[in-house]
């Protein structure tokens, strides 16, 4: 199969992965839930807040990807900052086993294979030129703690880009921190947008998208570092998420004492 054929989705007649809108709400609702009882707030930096609209034309976001967590979050992100469907691969293997997903926009590849490979892009490319869905892809490949220098990505996407003459891509970076709550933070920082054009490389695209996707990390570290909430969109917030035996102890005080202690102060 040659490049141009890859490249139009009119020769490969690829339909678009299978998507059930209610069965997204649904999960969207699902995810609100779960996240506000495993974080103590879900937030976007201030300083990395996506355009509103997103620009026309294809839509890529390139993810990190630190944590199980990601998937669910980039969703719950999409729900919030965009009326475009959006679709990402997944391991064929773990598709296999979670049928379900399916449904939600998750369409499955065979990693490490030119099979895999030449699917990701067909498929890529007929979400990418449809004008009501964007694509995420985390392009790391695989767990990678957010620390790692250099970020180092995948091949596919460059290849992918390469393959594209208009759109934009969006590079996002997810981080999952403790501050002064018992429960951690889920945080999240929209990089700078990159116009896609023609007549650059795959390994061109492939080392911008690395240096983007560092660059946007290492913003969203900064953020994360000063543990300052009002530097941040509170897209779900919990309680000050401290519970147990220090939530007795503190309870405690305040009957013996007869003080009303700061929520998130011993």
């Amino acid at each position: 199969m040659s490049p141009s054929e890859i490249t139009d989705p009119a020769k490969t007649a690829t339909p678009l992965p299978d998507r059930s809108e209610w069965l997204c709400r649904w999960f969207v609702w699902y995810i609100r839930r779960h996240m506000r009882r495993h974080f103590h707030a879900v937030r976007v930096s201030r300083k990395g807040l996506p355009p509103q609209p997103f620009p026309p034309g294809p839509l890529l976001f390139v993810t990190n990807h630190p944590s199980w967590w990601d998937p669910l979050f980039g969703l719950l992100l999409a729900a919030t900052y965009t009326p475009r469907q959006m679709f990402a691969p997944i391991d064929a293997e773990s598709l296999r086993r979670f049928p379900f997903m399916r449904r939600l926009g998750l369409f499955g590849i065979e990693l490490k294979s030119l099979r895999g490979a030449r699917a990701f892009l067909q498929i890529s490319l007929t979400i990418l030129n449809h004008p009501n869905a964007v694509l995420a892809v985390t392009a790391q490949g695989e767990f990678t703690d957010v620390r790692v220098r250099p970020v180092v990505l995948r091949p596919g996407v460059g290849h992918l880009c390469a393959r594209l003459s208009h759109g934009t891509v969006f590079p996002l970076a997810f981080e999952y921190s403790f501050w002064n709550a018992r429960l951690p933070e889920a945080l999240a920082f929209f990089g700078e947008p990159i116009p896609l054009i023609a007549g650059v490389s795959p390994d061109e695209w492939t080392q911008r998208l690395s240096a983007a996707l560092e660059a946007t990390q290492e913003r969203l570290a900064q953020d994360s570092q000063r543990r300052d909430p009002n530097l941040f969109d509170t897209l779900l917030g919990g309680g000050s998420g401290t519970g147990g035996v220090y939530d007795f102890w503190r309870r405690c005080r305040r009957w013996l004492t007869g003080q009303k202690l700061p929520d998130d102060l011993p």
